[in-house]
């Protein structure tokens, strides 16, 4: 069998996947009269994408050895996405240490966070080695810290950060507005600008809006919707609704018309 066939099948094969047939799929892998690494991947993210069969995945999954860096991610998001997380951070540490990059980790470290487990995902975190975590990982620990009111901790391991991006910023600012902790909360944003590294976006945006009208920072609320529209921002649904809110809770009815009119 050419090469040329050999990734003509997997082509197809991926076809079926990506299209849902995924009896198509299995049966033109059974017939096929060779296979590579790539073929099985491909099986495995089969079962994986169409409802989510992680026993079908995990048989194909344990029934080839050239396994490479891409069928352990594909096996861990599917183990992730099953919320089968003890499976998932089992094969994370049997995976060698080249195959364990920040994809695994993070998927494991996200899954743990969206079920509200957030001691699983820090310990995770802490587990992996320093070449595993990247932006998103730091970013997403930071983020689900502060969801969970502990926002101490959060802030340790934000200045921890080797990098930071609008996403890490973002969390750990609505961290501090959550907890009524505003003029930190706007004292960081203030940091933020300053070092110029990382742009707003308007989720940063609606943040510090909402922010200023939870906590009644009349003056900086003004500022703030000043600095939206310097900065050109598009006034969307969920920021200008967040505008609207915050004027009428400082009892600025004329202005909260004002934006609304303006929409």
């Amino acid at each position: 069998m050419s090469q040329k066939n050999i990734v003509t099948w997997t082509a197809m094969l991926t076809v079926y996947a990506q299209n849902g047939q995924i009896t198509n799929a299995r049966n033109l892998f059974d017939e096929m009269p060779e296979r590579t690494t790539a073929s099985y991947n491909a099986m495995i993210s089969a079962y994986i994408r169409n409802g989510c069969n992680v026993t079908k995945a995990y048989e194909v999954f344990n029934s080839f050895h050239d396994r490479n860096a891409v069928s352990y991610a594909a096996m861990i998001m599917g183990f992730v996405k099953a919320r089968k997380f003890h499976l998932a951070e089992k094969l994370y540490l049997e995976a060698p240490i080249e195959f364990r990059d920040p994809v695994c980790s993070n998927a494991l470290i996200n899954g743990y966070l969206k079920m509200g487990e957030t001691s699983e995902a820090l310990r995770v975190f802490e587990n992996v080695g320093e070449s595993d975590r990247d932006v998103v990982s730091w970013s997403a620990v930071v983020g689900g810290l502060c969801r969970d009111g502990k926002v101490d901790y959060a802030r340790i391991l934000f200045d921890r950060m080797p990098e930071r991006n609008v996403v890490s910023w973002s969390a750990m600012i609505d961290g501090y507005m959550e907890k009524g902790l505003f003029e930190t909360g706007f004292c960081l944003f203030l940091n933020m600008r300053r070092e110029g590294v990382v742009e707003v976006n308007s989720t940063t945006m609606t943040i510090m809006v909402k922010g200023c009208g939870n906590c009644g920072g009349v003056k900086e609320g003004m500022q703030i919707h000043g600095l939206v529209s310097r900065l050109g921002f598009e006034f969307g649904s969920v920021l200008t609704n967040t505008i609207i809110t915050m004027y009428s809770l400082f009892g600025c009815t004329d202005m909260a018309k004002k934006v609304f009119c303006a929409m």
